[in-house]
């Protein structure tokens, strides 16, 4: 579940999740979590640590007490990590910042989820060899994109040895074959890897994004309801009423 209220970054992280086979739901508004954990219990919550719409401590609170083994991670905005207390540090799994670098979170989750690390990045991998997913297709082109220097996540909890603590890549490790092999496939490609995507083109893809995401919240909306409709009467089922 994400508790995300930047619409680009919400979509981009939904994508992403959804195009790695996760099962997803959104929401702008921590308000709208009650209703949502009705009918959807999910393994993992990102959200934002302080927005105009959503406080991600107060989201983590809420969804320990009603999903209890639910795994919680908190994004925070590039170069200010959060100060949490000893309270608030039992109620988050990890800290990852934003924007987000696809790899480094695919394996907080992993790590976080207990499940496969390798295999999440070998399908990432494909993916952007394929180029069916990148930030640039997904999203419009931040100017000083590639001028930003990152921070690793930041895990607080998790199985003991885990990645090495969330800690990512050192920048100035050697690279590995299948990075060589992808560098080598790249030289051959006619179309120049950085190039500059034209604004009509940006705004005709926000555009469509736009249009979808309203179809999908109508949906989804509608789904809930069915859902809550459905436990009421499971609910009424079981006291014979």
């Amino acid at each position: 579940m994400l508790v995300i209220d930047d619409y680009n970054e919400m979509v981009f992280i939904e994508t992403l999740l959804k195009r790695m086979g996760f099962d997803v739901l959104s929401l702008s508004k921590d308000s709208n979590l009650g209703d949502a954990l009705v009918g959807f219990f999910p393994s993992l919550v990102m959200a934002m640590y302080k927005r105009p719409t959503v406080d991600g401590i107060k989201v983590s609170i809420h969804v320990k007490r009603q999903v209890g083994n639910a795994k919680v991670v908190l994004l925070y905005p590039q170069g200010s990590v959060p100060k949490l207390s000893a309270e608030q540090k039992s109620k988050i799994d990890a800290l990852i910042e934003v924007p987000i670098q696809p790899q480094d979170t695919l394996l907080i989750i992993a790590q976080l989820l207990k499940l496969d690390g390798t295999a999440l990045i070998e399908k990432y991998d494909k993916l952007s060899k394929a180029r069916q997913f990148s930030r640039e297709n997904e999203m419009k082109v931040l100017k000083d994109e590639g001028s930003k220097k990152t921070t690793p996540p930041i895990v607080i909890s998790g199985p003991a040895g885990g990645f090495g603590g969330g800690q990512g890549r050192p920048a100035d490790a050697p690279k590995t074959e299948r990075e060589k092999k992808y560098d080598a496939f790249l030289a051959k490609m006619n179309e120049p890897v950085e190039t500059v995507i034209p604004h009509e083109r940006i705004a005709k893809a926000e555009k469509e994004l736009a249009e979808a995401a309203k179809s999908e919240e109508k949906e989804l909306a509608e789904i809930n309801e069915q859902k809550k409709e459905f436990v009421r009467a499971m609910m009424k089922k079981a006291k014979g009423e």
